[in-house]
């Protein structure tokens, strides 16, 4: 870890706070960074916000800070992306999906085959009797 002066510590105090993200000037302090670093990392927040915003309108169950925090604890922008693609593919896996245009409901079985023979032989000009089999 890098030791950095109070006069750097407060720039990136400052930095953070002025860019809307003062909850990562402590992450970022403890871990030593340079200012030059810390502007980097914070530059991709909004970047982060937006991909998290795009990712929780696809699923919900994303927590909202969940790329700003990761950027916290070191992770690059491609990082944060792929977790995020990762969650929400992991939600979709769970909905079964079917292609199948299901069957019309009505009748059905035994009575309903019976009434479709009796109405084609009728369209034929047949008059079905009543045997066994109709």
């Amino acid at each position: 870890m890098a030791d950095i002066s109070r006069s750097e510590a407060a720039q990136i105090a400052e930095h953070c706070t002025a860019c809307g993200v003062p909850h990562l000037a402590a992450g970022f302090l403890g871990e030593g960074l340079p200012l030059d670093e810390v502007k980097a990392r914070v530059s991709a927040v909004a970047t982060v916000r937006q991909m998290s915003t795009l990712a929780r309108q696809k699923e919900p169950s994303i927590p909202a800070d969940l790329g700003t925090n990761m950027l916290a604890e070191g992770y690059g922008v491609s990082e944060i992306r792929t977790e995020l693609f990762e969650r929400i593919v992991a939600e979709e896996e769970k909905t079964s999906i079917s292609s199948h245009v299901p069957a019309d409901r009505g009748n059905a079985g035994i009575s309903a085959s019976r009434a479709s023979k009796e109405r084609a032989l009728k369209a034929q000009g047949i008059t079905p009797t009543g045997g066994a089999g109709a």
